[in-house]
């Protein structure tokens, strides 16, 4: 609620006409309607397009939040230990092969099944995806290719 303000560009699309356009917030709600945790906007139409009738369905996106150059990971690849702390494994390469050290994150918000890193990690890293949970830290590790993970040589 707080960062939904009048003025704020939209994005409203309507399916069935394959019609979008832009806009702007004319009105936000003060009040959270109980029952299903929603507000009220108001949005202009543009008034001259004859087929925008009564009760056809629109779909309005709002941009909430942005981060430019946001570190972003699938929520499938932050684990959490015993005491609720996020962290994901990182490869790091040594002289005499390659590891994996556990590295504590911090989350934002999450989007489409993947969540805001706001540290903890650094552009570049390597992260572990498919096989986390069945490592630990410290432990030697081989980094495989696509075919080589599908039974290809």
């Amino acid at each position: 609620l707080t960062s939904v303000k009048q003025g704020d560009p939209v994005l409203v699309s309507f399916p069935e006409m394959g019609k979008t356009f832009t806009s702007k917030i004319d009105r936000r709600g003060n009040f959270i309607e109980p029952m299903n945790r929603t507000f009220e906007i108001s949005v202009k139409l543009p008034g001259n397009d004859k087929n925008l009738l009564p009760n056809l369905i629109g779909v309005v996106k709002i941009n909430d939040l942005t981060i430019e150059n946001a570190l972003m990971l699938n929520v499938d690849d932050i684990m959490q230990d015993g005491e609720g702390r996020d962290f994901v494994f990182r490869i790091v390469s040594e002289s005499d092969g390659t590891r994996v050290e556990r590295v504590y994150v911090e989350v934002g918000d999450t989007y489409q099944k993947t969540t805001y890193i706001k540290s903890g990690l650094q552009k570049g890293d390597v992260i572990v995806s498919q096989g986390a949970r069945s490592i630990v830290d410290g432990q030697k590790v081989r980094i495989m290719d696509f075919d080589e993970l599908n039974g290809n040589p």
